[in-house]
Parts: C-alpha cells; structure tokens; sequence
C-alpha cells in the first residue's frame, strides 16, 4: 500500500467512519465490537473510489440488514445475543457475497474485496440477512439456556462434581449421560472458573455452551468427544494439553484473552477455519496438527511456532511473519497441499526440516525483508560491481557487508540459541540467559503505522545518547554521500528495512551481530557487540568460500562486490583478475570465478607454491 492510499484510508478513517459507525450502532440497537483490517481495505489504482465503495460494499448492506433484523423485539432480542462481532477486511479479494459474508459463532464477517461489484449493494445485504436470520437464534441459545440449567442444577445437585477453590468453583466431573450440555455460569451462587483435567473427557458429547466466567480448561478437559463447534468465551486465558484433542471441531476461533494453551490442545479435529488471536506470540507443539486447516492467518506479533504444530493440514498458501523467530521441527510436515510460502530468510535453510515429507519441490517460497528498500536501490544493484571505486550509495554499502554480517548472525544464534532475552535501555544492553551483549540502537519498525524510525529522530524514547551513536553515525554518512534514506527521520514503507539498514550498519559502525527485539508491535533494532560472537569469526579459507556461496543462496546482492569486500575485511590482498577476483593472504589463495553478469560460479582455495 503506498503512502496516498494510506492517506486516504486514513481520511476515511477519521473522518467519514464515526459517523458511519453511529449508524451501524444504531441499527443494531446496541455497540456491538466491530473489527475493521484496514490495512487490508486497498485495491491497487482504485483509491480514488475508497469513499464511495467502502460504503457500497461494506457499510451499507452492514446498516440494511441490521436494520432489517431489527424490525421488530423478537429479531432485536436474538441480535443482541447472538451477534458476538463484526469483522471487516480484505485477505483474498472475494467479490462473491456467497464466499465473502460468513456467520460462525457469533462472529459476522465480510471479507470482500473493496472495489470489485461494489454497486451489489442489495445482493450483500440479503446475504447478510439470510445469514443473520438463520443462525442468531443458534448462536443466542447458550444465554437463554443458562437460566435453565441453573434451575435444572438446584434439582440435580449430581449433574457436576465440583469443588470450591480460592471462592470460585472447579468442575470435576460431568456425570450425566446427556450429550448436549450447558455448563452454568454458577453454581452455589459462586462463579464457575475452571474444568479440571479430564473433567468430561470421552463422554460422546455432541455440543457443550461453555459460561463466560469461564477462565481455565484444563488438560484433556474435553478430548475424545464429538464436538463441532465450540464458543471459547471472551475472557478464557488457560486451555491445556490436549484439551479438544480428537473431536470434530469445523471452525475455530480463539479469544484474545488466551494467554497459556497447552500441547496439542487442538490437535487431530477437522478445523476449515481457524481464527487465531493477535495477541498470541508462541503456537505451542502439536497445537492444530491433523486438524485439515485449509486457512490460517499468522498474528503479526508471533515469535514461535512449535514443533507439529500445524503437521498434516491442508493448507495451499502459508505468510510466516517476519517477527518469528523460532520455527520448530516439522511444523508444516506432511503439507502436501502448499502452493507458496512467504516465510524470514532466516529459516531458509532449515525447509526440509519445517516442511518435513512435504512436496517441497512443488512449493514455490518468497522471502520478505531480502529484497532492496525501493526500486531505484533495485536497479542500482543489478549493475554488478565495477572494475574502478564504487561510488557511495546505500546498496553499495549493503554489499560492502551482507557477506561478513551473515557470518556474524549465524554466529549469533549459535550463541544464543533459543534463551529468551531482556534488554536495559538506560545501561544499554540486551541480556540472553547468562550472556550480556552491549547495545546501540538503530531504529524501530512500527507494522500498524507501516513506517521506520531512525533512533536518532525519536526524540520521546528517552534513550541516553551514547546508545544512538550508530545511528548517528549512519546519518552522518547519509548526509556526506546525498543518501536521503539515511537522513530522513521517519519512512513510509510496507516492508520492514529494519534487516536491510542493520546489514548496511555492520559494515560501517564497530559491532559484533544485530537483533530484532519486539516491544508491544514495535520492532526495535540494536546492533550488539560480544566478544563470544566475535571469537567465532572464521578464517580458514575452505570455510570462506563455502559460508560465501552459501549466502548467493540466501539474498539479492552483487556478487562480485560483496566478495570482494568480505575478502578485503578476512585480511586478504584482492585484486580483479580479468572477470574474476583473486585474493591472496600468506600463503592462502582464494579465487573467485563469475559470469558475464557478475554472479558467482565458483569460490575455490588453494595453496600458494613455494620454492624450497
């Protein structure tokens, strides 16, 4: 999305949407939650159109069939129990209203393309109430049923096993033989907040309305059953190992308020769409593996994905975000439906192991973050590197380090494996387990605002300037060269460069490897400095030929130019040979042989004769 559309989304936003919001609130006769993905409401060449078809496609139908439901008490009742949310976005540009407008627990969503059969405004509409009208009172049967199961629980006192813990009441054990149950909200006029482990486990159960003071369900709570829907209320934070494990579960969504989920808590079900949490940042091992997920959505924020935990699914198109940062064993096997993959360069060369038994030659994989800043950086870089002085531009300072700052960031992760990190602004350093890093930060990336921050020019984050020099630093070269990158304080851009300008500071400010640390949706980048990561450093020439060829494998740079600066920084005599580079340090010789448009085809070493 470039930066005019933004604008006018932005305007939209701001401007037309409160008052269209009022009218939706209206309709409804209560403020139901409403979602909106507006990130994802763009359509390349039309946001000209935005404030017209926004209106036509989303809002519109939305405020008519409302209204339409409404009409009259009995209608107004079922809305206000049974419509939980309203989701609006764009993830695959549906124009069909039939594919576009779904209803599942409680949750109305239009995913709708915002340009595309826009003035079908009546056909959204009666989809929207045909969707409402038969299912609102499915979905609203849990509140009227839980007055009546209380009632029913003062006459069967045996309905439950329960104890009471810290005031609250645990059920232990369902011990009636019906297979559609509603568990109350209270019992004894204390709430209910816990299912303790194994509590209805294999009990054939067919349907169960969980209450909504509901906030633990504990291990294999509900496994073996034949459940295919299932409300987890707002509010719920713990769901543990196994806790739906082998049911019939056919969609999924997962509430904000869940913090703890347990292994393979969802595992072997027949989940067609799953809705995960933003606010999750680890899917534990085994989590949804065999569970026939055709869709899934990555939360922006997520860090780690277990091992299995999406084994065995049906997923065709698969976006990793680019703020995970721990891929378990096998978490996509058995994925023989995958078509594309976006996924960090990071775990390039770890496919075999994440897509284990998987038709990887079938899949074709995208790498976000390793492409150039923007196009004029693209261009610059495809002229290869030349014979006489590089001028000084940002993709010639790229090159000058991508060989050596992959060197340092495998190192890295050796050091710091999967320890989990703190980071002390005031003093300046970012600890891993038991190993401290000296820090200076680079800049942040907000992915809500889609924009970059220099450290530099963030003049609220209170950092102490010792800790901006790098920073500073690039900015000066910026300011010296005409690198406009460099020197503007904020930039709009879709794609992280938060990567990109850590490679570029490596090569020019003293520091041992770069991290990434997410704080609350913001990417803050810090380059660190370790003498562990340092002692690592190789230097036996069989090693520097083969870690260089392996980086050709892993980003866009010029070939030529990169080996010959990382040469240069390994110590080594380099001089241009022809077409090819051939470097020499004592004894040692290293040559590298390249195409006629200046890509690598072999790096090989040798030993220098010596007469005796």
């Amino acid at each position: 999305m470039g930066l005019r559309e933004k604008r006018i989304i932005k305007a939209f936003q701001n401007e037309l949407y409160p008052k269209i919001e009022e009218q939706i609130f209206k309709a409804a006769n209560f403020d139901v939650l409403i979602s909106i993905a507006w990130n994802t409401l763009q359509e390349d060449r039309f946001s000209h159109l935005y404030n017209d078809t926004f209106v036509k496609v989303y809002f519109q139908p939305l405020i008519d069939g409302l209204k339409a439901i409404n009409i009259d008490e009995l209608g107004g009742e079922l809305l206000r129990k049974g419509l939980r949310k309203i989701v609006i976005e764009n993830s695959k540009n549906e124009s069909n209203p039939e594919n576009a407008i779904s209803f599942e627990e409680g949750v109305l969503k239009i995913d709708h393309s915002p340009v595309i059969n826009a003035d079908a405004i009546e056909s959204r509409t009666k989809r929207i109430i045909t969707l409402l009208e038969d299912n609102l009172e499915r979905f609203s049967e849990a509140d009227e049923n839980l007055n009546d199961i209380s009632v029913d629980f003062n006459k069967n006192k045996n309905a439950f096993s329960f104890e009471e813990v810290n005031g609250a009441i645990t059920i232990t054990k369902y011990n009636d033989g019906q297979t559609t149950i509603v568990i109350p909200e209270l019992i004894n006029n204390k709430k209910v907040t816990k299912l303790a482990p194994y509590s209805f486990q294999e009990m054939n159960l067919e349907k169960v309305v969980l209450p909504k003071t509901l906030l633990s369900i504990g291990k294999q709570a509900l496994d073996g059953n034949k459940l295919t829907h299932i409300n987890l209320p707002e509010g719920l934070i713990e769901v543990g190992e196994d806790a739906f494990y082998g049911n019939e579960l056919q969609t999924l969504t997962l509430p904000d308020s869940l913090v703890v989920i347990g292994d393979g808590a969802f595992s072997r079900n027949t989940i067609s769409t799953l809705t995960l949490s933003e606010s999750m940042i680890e899917i534990p091992n085994y989590c949804f593996s065999n569970s026939g997920i055709t869709e899934v959505k990555l939360p922006l924020n997520l860090k780690k994905i277990g091992e299995s935990a999406f084994t065995g699914n049906n997923l065709a198109f698969l976006s990793i975000p680019e703020s995970v940062d721990s891929i378990g064993p096998q978490a996509f096997s058995e994925s023989n439906r995958l078509e594309k993959v976006s996924m960090p360069i990071i775990f390039k060369e770890r496919i075999e192991n994440i897509f284990f038994r998987s038709e990887i030659n079938n899949i074709s994989f995208e790498y976000p973050g390793t492409d150039l800043v923007n196009k004029r950086e693209e261009e610059q870089i495809k002229e290869g590197a030349k014979n006489e002085q590089p001028k000084v531009n940002l993709s010639q300072l790229h090159n000058q380090s991508v060989a050596l700052t992959f060197e340092r960031q495998d190192h890295f992760q050796e050091v710091v494996e999967d320890l989990g990190w703190s980071c002390d602004m005031l003093e300046g350093t970012v600890t891993y387990g038991e190993h401290v890093f000296r820090m200076q930060v680079l800049g942040t990336y907000s992915e809500k605002e889609q924009s970059w921050l220099w450290a530099w020019a963030n003049k609220q984050s209170g950092i102490p300037e010792q800790f901006l020099e790098a920073s500073l630093a690039l900015k000066k070269i910026g300011e010296k060269y005409g690198i406009e990158d460099l020197t503007m304080p904020k930039i709009e851009t879709e794609n992280d460069p938060g990567h990109y300008f850590s490679f570029v500071a490596n090569g020019v400010v003293v520091s041992s490897c770069y991290a990434p640390l997410n704080f609350k949706g913001i990417k803050v980048y810090v380059l660190l400095t370790s003498e562990l990561v340092d002692a690592k450093e190789i230097t036996e020439p069989a090693l520097i030929c083969s870690h260089f060829a392996k980086v050709t494998t892993r980003m866009k740079f010029s070939h030529k130019h990169a080996l010959f600066s990382y040469l240069n920084q390994k110590g080594y005599k380099v001089e241009l040979s022809g077409n090819n580079i051939l470097a020499t340090k004592g004894n040692d010789q290293i040559l590298g042989i390249f195409d006629l448009k200046n890509r690598l085809l072999k790096a090989s070493n040798s030993k220098i004769a010596t007469n005796v």
